[in-house]
Order: C-alpha cells, then sequence, then structure tokens
C-alpha cells in the first residue's frame, strides 16, 4: 500500500467533514491496537504559505478550491482506512513533508519527507 490523500475543499472544511474523518479513523485505529507505523496527517493550503513551500508534493493537478485542506494517510494507515478513505475520495500520493499529526504515535512524525528527529 502507498501513502494516500482526502482533499477537501473549503465548504468541506467549513461543514465539519475533517473532524468525521478523524473520528472515524481514530476509531479503527484504537480498535486496531494503535498501530504504530499506522497515522493521519493534515496540511492546509495556508500552512503551505506560511512555510513557503510547495503545499502537496503530488500537486499535479493545479491549485482549485478542493485542495484546500488535505489529509493524508500512511501506507500503513491507508490499508487499515480502504474504506473509509474510498467514500471520502481518496487518491495515492507521495509521501508528505511537513504536516499536522492528527491521529497516530507521538512519534509518526519520522513517517513524514524529510523529517529529522
Amino acid at each position: 500500500m502507498q501513502w494516500m490523500k482526502i482533499s477537501l475543499s473549503q465548504a468541506d472544511v467549513g461543514s465539519g467533514k475533517i473532524m468525521q474523518i478523524q473520528d472515524a479513523f481514530a476509531a479503527m485505529f484504537i480498535s486496531a491496537g494503535g498501530p504504530r507505523d499506522a497515522a493521519m496527517f493534515a496540511r492546509s493550503r495556508m500552512d503551505a504559505m506560511l512555510f513557503a513551500d510547495r503545499f502537496d508534493a503530488n500537486d499535479d493537478e493545479g491549485s482549485d478550491d478542493e485542495d484546500y485542506q488535505t489529509l493524508y494517510f500512511s501506507p500503513a494507515a491507508a490499508q487499515l482506512a480502504q474504506g473509509l478513505i474510498s467514500r471520502y475520495g481518496g487518491k495515492p500520493c507521495n509521501q508528505p513533508g511537513r504536516s499536522a499529526l492528527l491521529v497516530g504515535e507521538q512519534d509518526a512524525f519520522r513517517l513524514l519527507k524529510g523529517f529529522r528527529g
């Protein structure tokens, strides 16, 4: 399995989809015993502007409202949450860089591209 992402629009974010997805994945993560390599991260377009770097390592579709907020799932998380990711239109992506950890072990940042621990 590879990295997966769910792209959300500003309207999706406003309607609470992030929390719905996060809560659903958290339940799966806990039920599976908290696998060390399973993690869900988030990154917004604003984060990219603040850090002056690219928004998405797989940004070949241009920047539109659908990429207002992106949720990333590590390969182990993607395997665990295949149905959830599919339900929200998830797509394969490259390993992301700097992102916020939403669900996972505290050391899950080691899974991100360019992490230096």
